[in-house]
């Protein structure tokens, strides 16, 4: 949920990422070579089991951490992002994508480790807070992929379902490697 607790403004909504069976069951998973593809508000799963990565938006701004949900500050609107990957670039016969990002308070990175492979960068608009409104940031990560144990994590800031799917197939096949698109053959 947006904010401290879900939509019924009851629960805290940070049950995943606070516990840690669901930590030790994530690093189990990328240390046996598997790959994790996740995005926007996941932001927070990668702050609890990977917190040197990534940078988020106000993550240098929060009082007293972890602080979840602190970088979901990003605007709707569609993005030129650019292709920072030359065989990505081949594969796309472009050098940049457009994405949108279809809902608002979508999770904003400023930047990344230097073990972070950076494959889409852009200018993105995002609330600075309640009273001083909007900002932009230029040229930060908006698809990123680092190795985690034997496997790969990946993140994206925007969602992969609000994207062209030819483009979204594309960029999935190359970024995480070992992925094959599967024919299912219709039953009778």
């Amino acid at each position: 949920g947006l904010g401290d607790v879900t939509y019924n403004s009851v629960e805290v909504d940070n049950g995943l990422v606070s516990d840690q069976v669901v930590i030790d069951n994530i690093l189990a998973y990328t240390n046996s070579g598997r790959s994790l593809v996740i995005s926007d508000w996941s932001g927070d799963l990668i702050e609890a089991v990977w917190p040197d990565k990534i940078q988020f938006v106000n993550e240098t701004s929060c009082d007293a951490p972890p602080c979840w949900d602190a970088a979901q500050m990003g605007s709707s609107t569609s993005v030129i992002a650019t292709v920072h990957d030359e065989d990505l670039q081949v594969q796309l016969a472009s050098d940049s994508v457009t994405l949108d990002f279809d809902f608002s308070y979508w999770t904003v990175m400023e930047s990344v480790s230097e073990d972070v492979d950076v494959y889409l960068r852009g200018d993105v608009e995002y609330r600075l807070s309640a009273s001083e409104g909007y900002g932009t940031l230029t040229d930060v990560p908006l698809l990123v992929g680092f190795d985690a144990g034997g496997g790969r994590v990946i993140f994206s800031s925007f969602h992969w379902i609000a994207q062209n799917s030819a483009v979204t197939d594309t960029i999935l096949l190359h970024v995480a490697s070992g992925l094959s698109p599967q024919i299912q053959a219709a039953t009778e």
